[in-house]
């Protein structure tokens, strides 16, 4: 499997989620990401005897993450950065709030019930 352009580089589909796997997938319940993604596969690869090459790649090219592990990374790297120029500091503060407060409200929508039009 070519992959153009990649010069000896390593692909990666880095993903992120609300929580630790296994995902919920629409119709066959909670699996582990490589079941996830070989249960798809099918559906966005033409030729049947294509797929059999990406399931073997599942392992070393995909990587997962959470949002509160971001914003945790996120707090800690502001907890020993400390750059000289306040105004520096400042924007690096705002920086972090912005992207921590954004993880939490996005977390917050997400807990709550959809409402109903009755």
């Amino acid at each position: 499997m070519a992959h153009h352009g990649a010069e000896g580089r390593m692909p990666l589909l880095l993903l992120i989620l609300n929580k630790p796997p296994p995902v919920l997938i629409q119709g066959h319940g909670r699996q582990s990401l490589s079941d996830a993604i070989i249960t798809g596969l099918p559906q966005v690869i033409s030729q049947a005897d294509a797929v059999a090459p990406w399931k073997e790649k599942i392992d070393e090219t995909v990587a997962w993450v959470t949002w509160h592990q971001i914003a945790d990374a996120v707090r800690g790297r502001l907890e020993v950065t400390n750059p000289a120029d306040v105004s520096v500091a400042a924007s690096i503060r705002r920086l972090v709030d912005s992207i921590t407060s954004s993880i939490a409200w996005h977390d917050e929508v997400r807990k709550k019930p959809a409402e109903t039009n009755e």
